[in-house]
C-alpha cells in the first residue's frame, strides 16, 4: 500500500499502525520495518522512530503477523545459579514485551541492538543484576565485537575517542561524534583485509548507544549492512555485520573469571 503524508506525524511506526487501523500490532509493524518492508520517499526505512512531514511518500508491504522470536534455551552459552549468557540472534529486540515474557525467571543485564547478534547476559535475581550493572558501570566487563566494515582499513590497530551526541536529522534519532558532554572510546584491530572490506575486532571502552557503528562511520569505514549510519545502496540487502563475539568479567558472586564467546560468522 502507498500513501502521502498530509500532516506532520510523530513517528513512522505510528502512522503505519493508524493506516492499517490496528490490523497489525505496533510490535508487528516494528518487525515489518526491520524486515525492509517499508520505504520513505523511495528509500528503504527500518527505523520506526523516524518523524514524518507533509509530502513524504510511504510504501508499505503488509504481510501476516508472525510469532515473535522467543527465548531459546538451546542458545545458552554459560549458566550457573546466578547468571545466564545467551547467544542472541539478529532481529531480537531486547525490550520486546513478548521476548521478556518468554524469560520470566531471567533479568536482562544489558542490551544489544536488534540487528547485533552475540553474547547477552541475564541475571537470575535482582541482587545479581544490580551487581552486574555495577560491573558495567565501572567498565569491568570486557567486550570484543567482530565486525566487517566497508573499505580497507589502513592501520593495523587504533583508538577512536570522541565526544558523543544525538540528533533527530530527517526525523530519525541518530548519534554523532560532536561536542556533546558524553565521551566515547573504542579500540580496534584488523583481523583480515578483503578486496572491498575489512574484518576487525572492536573493543568498546565506553558503552554508548550505537557507539561502534558511529565510530566506524566517523573514520570512513561504516559497518556492512548498517542502513542508519552507512546508508549505502548495498546495505539494505546485507544483514548488519556486527557480532558481540566475546565477553569476560569476574563473577560478582563467586569471583570466578568468566570468558564466553560465540563462533564467528
Amino acid at each position: 500500500m502507498k500513501w502521502v503524508v498530509k500532516e506532520p506525524k510523530r513517528s513512522l511506526k505510528h502512522d503505519i499502525y493508524e493506516k492499517l487501523s490496528g490490523r497489525l500490532s505496533l510490535n508487528a509493524v516494528r518487525k515489518a520495518l526491520d524486515s525492509g518492508l517499508c520505504s520513505v520517499n523511495g528509500k528503504q526505512e527500518r527505523y520506526g522512530s523516524r518523524r514524518l512531514h507533509p509530502g513524504d511518500e510511504i510504501k508499505f508491504v503488509q504481510k501476516e503477523e508472525t510469532k515473535p522470536t522467543l527465548f531459546d534455551p538451546k542458545r545458552t552459552l554459560f549458566e550457573d545459579d546466578y547468571l545466564l549468557i545467551w547467544n542472541k540472534p539478529r532481529g531480537v529486540i531486547c525490550n520486546d514485551p513478548a521476548f521478556l515474557e518468554s524469560t520470566p525467571s531471567l533479568l536482562l543485564v544489558h542490551r544489544l541492538d536488534r540487528d547485533t547478534s552475540g553474547c547477552l547476559i541475564f541475571a537470575k535475581s535482582e541482587d545479581v543484576r544490580v551487581k552486574m550493572v555495577d560491573l558495567f558501570a565501572k567498565f569491568e566487563v570486557k567486550k570484543r565485537y567482530l565486525a566487517e566494515v566497508w573499505g580497507r582499513v589502513k592501520k593495523d590497530e587504533g583508538t577512536i575517542q570522541t565526544r558523543y551526541g544525538i540528533s533527530h536529522k530527517e526525523g530519525t534519532a541518530k548519534r554523532y561524534c560532536t561536542r556533546g558532554k558524553q565521551m566515547a572510546k573504542t579500540q580496534y584491530e584488523v583481523v583480515e583485509r578483503k578486496k572491498e572490506s575489512t574484518v576487525v575486532h572492536l573493543y568498546p571502552i565506553t558503552g554508548r548507544t550505537h557507539q561502534l557503528r558511529v565510530h566506524m562511520e566517523s573514520i570512513g569505514h561504516p559497518i556492512l549492512g548498517d542502513i542508519l549510519y552507512g546508508r549505502r545502496e548495498k546495505d539494505s540487502q546485507i544483514p548488519l555485520r556486527l557480532k558481540a563475539e566475546q565477553i569476560s568479567f569476574s563473577h560478582p558472586i563467586t569471583g570466578e573469571s568468566i570468558l564466553t564467546s560465540v563462533t564467528p560468522w
